[in-house]
């Protein structure tokens, strides 16, 4: 079996190759038909015035088969060889159908090819009215100016512009801006050239420049923008009028303080203060007898050449707080009483009376928080001898309070007694008789009796009176003095210091029934 294959090898290797040859000859003689696809072709538009030249402008935009495609068959060597070029294809724009379909016509082809097949049958238009209509151009401004700087008033030229557009185009366009850079600037833009900028609903951009059924009676624009400084300035309110008596106005309350204006810098920087004068219903507090809130419009009170940065800022509520005063009545205690500038030798004595209530007026919270001692009560005897006398107690009282009644105390001022000695000279006896009853008696310490007060008006001693009085007491102690002294033993000294403190007791007691005061 392998002799066979391999016997006369080179002959059969031969014969295949021959017959190869001969396969591609013939093949090259005959040229048999083939079919091909061609894409991409281009079409030309014919009879585009039987659209465009209808009523008084009519336009059309292509929606499906902008281009055409075909199978073709043909002779190999031609066919092989197509491309879309060799292809010619037209729409007819006559042949318009109700729905807006064009037949795409293949008018061309190279020799010997046949058309097979339309991949592409037909070309599918809209067609419309074209519009104009006039627009105004708004300004858009980009970045931020310098810290404490804002936008103000802007400008473009011109300030509307026409466009001419399909129906299907102007019914997306909703603003025509231009914008204008201002990111860190403190000084006015004027004049910088801005592209127009079609905006539609969604606010995307609609591209334009390329589209030639659309047409801007300017596209180039110029624009500007005021850069003005802004300051925040506080404000300053005054109230008129008087509430009613036994009412306070106890202070205001605003929604807000202050207010942001925005301005020229020149004007700005010479404003630190915004002034609302009282003549406004809402400080007035004529008769008011309970709290009054109101709103006030401060847009009239702004600086010439000035405007609010903010327009929620321009309306301000205003609350004028009334109270209702109370009183109350205190009772001045002497032990609080505080005495100043009393003589040395005076003793002081009070006698009480209702008139020494206090009473107060003021809010019932403040009212609450005061006490006697609160108060710092006190009277001042400078310049007083004795005698009696009826003081006001001075107080301190806290802000917001007001004493509409004084406390009055009777103030009753008496001479201490003066003890005075009389310098003799002693007989050796009388020094040795004084030193025993120095050293062998106790001495007797006379004490002056507390006399209570009692609540009954007094009345005014006379200066006459006082001048009797006190040279009876003179008097008595000299004569008490006396006895004292001349004392030559310790019984005779006893008897006499007794004699002496019973008598000066009885001319205290007169004393002080010529003054009205009853021990």
């Amino acid at each position: 079996m392998k002799n066979k294959i391999t016997h006369n090898l080179w002959l059969k290797v031969m014969s295949v190759v021959l017959a190869f040859i001969l396969w591609l000859v013939v093949v090259n003689i005959n040229d048999p038909d083939t079919v091909k696809t061609i894409r991409a072709i281009d079409i030309t538009i014919l009879n585009e015035e039987a659209i465009t030249g209808q009523g008084e402008g009519q336009v059309y935009t292509i929606r499906e088969n902008r281009v055409a495609s075909v199978v073709v068959k043909g002779p190999r060597s031609i066919v092989d060889n197509m491309d879309k070029n060799d292809v010619k294809a037209t729409v007819d724009f006559s042949e318009v159908s109700s729905v807006g379909a064009v037949p795409i016509n293949i008018v061309s082809l190279p020799d010997g090819v046949t058309l097979q097949s339309k991949i592409t049958e037909n070309m599918k238009i809209n067609v419309e009215p074209l519009l104009t209509d006039r627009f105004q151009v708004e300004i858009e401004t980009t970045g931020t100016p310098a810290a404490g700087y804002v936008v103000g008033d802007t400008e473009v030229s011109p300030n509307v512009v026409n466009i001419k557009a399909p129906q299907s185009v102007m019914e997306k366009i909703r603003h025509v801006v231009v914008r204008v850079d201002v990111d860190g600037m403190s000084t006015n833009v004027s004049g910088r050239s801005v592209s127009l900028i079609l905006i539609d609903g969604n606010g995307k951009e609609i591209e334009y420049t390329e589209n030639e059924q659309i047409t801007l009676s300017a596209a180039t624009l110029l624009a500007g923008a005021d850069i003005l400084k802004c300051r925040t300035v506080p404000m300053e309110f005054a109230v008129i009028g008087e509430v009613e008596h036994g009412y306070r106005y106890t202070g205001m309350e605003l929604s807000q303080q202050e207010v942001t204006l925005k301005g020229t810098r020149e004007t700005v920087d010479e404003i630190t203060l915004i002034q609302i004068p009282a003549s406004e219903e809402a400080f007035s507090l004529a008769d008011l007898t309970e709290s009054k809130e109101s709103t006030v419009d401060i847009l009239p009170y702004l600086p010439k050449g000035t405007e609010l940065l903010n327009e929620s800022e321009r309306y301000i509520t205003v609350k004028l707080n009334v109270e209702q005063l109370h009183t109350r009545s205190l009772y001045i205690s002497t032990d609080l009483l505080t005495v100043r500038n009393l003589a040395e030798n005076l003793d002081i004595a009070y006698e009480v009376s209702p008139d020494s209530m206090l009473e107060l007026e003021g809010l019932q919270e403040e009212l609450a928080l005061i006490t006697a001692e609160s108060l710092q009560p006190a009277i001042d005897l400078d310049g007083k001898a004795a005698g009696s006398y009826v003081y006001e107690v001075e107080i301190t009282v806290p802000e917001g309070v007001e004493e509409i009644r004084s406390s009055l105390i009777t103030v009753i001022l008496t001479e201490k007694p003066i003890e005075q000695e009389t310098e003799t000279e002693e007989s050796p006896e009388e020094e040795t008789h004084r030193e025993v009853r120095e050293t062998t008696t106790q001495p007797t310490t006379t004490e002056r009796a507390t006399i209570p007060v009692m609540v009954k008006p007094a009345p005014e001693t006379t200066p006459e009176k006082e001048t009797t009085t006190t040279k009876e007491t003179t008097t008595a102690r000299e004569t008490t003095t006396a006895k004292e002294t001349t004392a030559e033993h310790v019984t005779e000294a006893e008897t006499s210091e007794e004699s002496s403190s019973q008598q000066e007791t009885t001319t205290l007691e007169e004393t002080l029934k010529g003054m009205a005061i009853v021990p």
